[in-house]
Formats: structure tokens, sequence, C-alpha cells
């Protein structure tokens, strides 16, 4: 299955799914935090490496939060140069940390 960029139906043999926008979903969990309406690039230099690599955070988060998104403009199944997919996520989750462990 491949899941629509801009919402709508994606079918696979199986089962029928229905998506909604990326700009809808994000616009959503920017409200949750009390973020920004309208989203700013957000300079990745460190993952200049990959120049297809582009994103965008909802600034000044209530919440203390971060809502980003960040696009690649690969085919399915192409990884992006130099590992920066990996990077960028490594980036993204390091900077969260629980102040206890959590509870199974």
């Amino acid at each position: 299955t491949i899941i629509p960029f801009h919402g709508g139906l994606a079918t696979s043999t199986k089962w029928t799914w229905y998506y909604s926008r990326l700009d809808e979903v994000l616009a959503l969990w920017s409200a949750i935090h009390g973020c920004s309406a309208v989203p700013a690039e957000l300079a990745v230099n460190m993952f200049a490496h990959s120049t297809n690599l582009t994103c965008y955070e909802y600034e000044n988060c209530a919440t203390s939060k971060r809502v980003v998104q960040c696009l690649y403009d690969g085919w399915h199944g192409k990884v992006p140069l130099l590992n920066a997919a990996g990077n960028l996520a490594f980036w993204f989750f390091n900077q969260f940390r629980r102040s206890v462990a959590a509870a199974w």
C-alpha cells in the first residue's frame, strides 16, 4: 500500500484505507500543542548532503514540544544519501528524554 500524500483512498489487495492529508494531520498536532498555525522552514544544514530533504516546523508551541515535518523527494525504497534519514531521526528524538523510566 502506498499512502497518498494528499490524502484519500489507498487500496491494497485485501483492504481499502482512507488517509487524511498530511497538512491536516500536522495542523491538528500544531493546534494540540498550541503552535503557530503556519509552518516555517527548518534549517537542517547538518543534512545538506541530501539535497532533496526539506523540513518545516510549527514554531512557538505552548507545550514546548516540537511539531516537525521532513519530506524527501525520492522514489519508494530510495534511501537519502549518507544515512541522512537515520541521522535526522536521531537528531530529532535525541532532544527528548524521559525524566523517569517507562512503566511497562
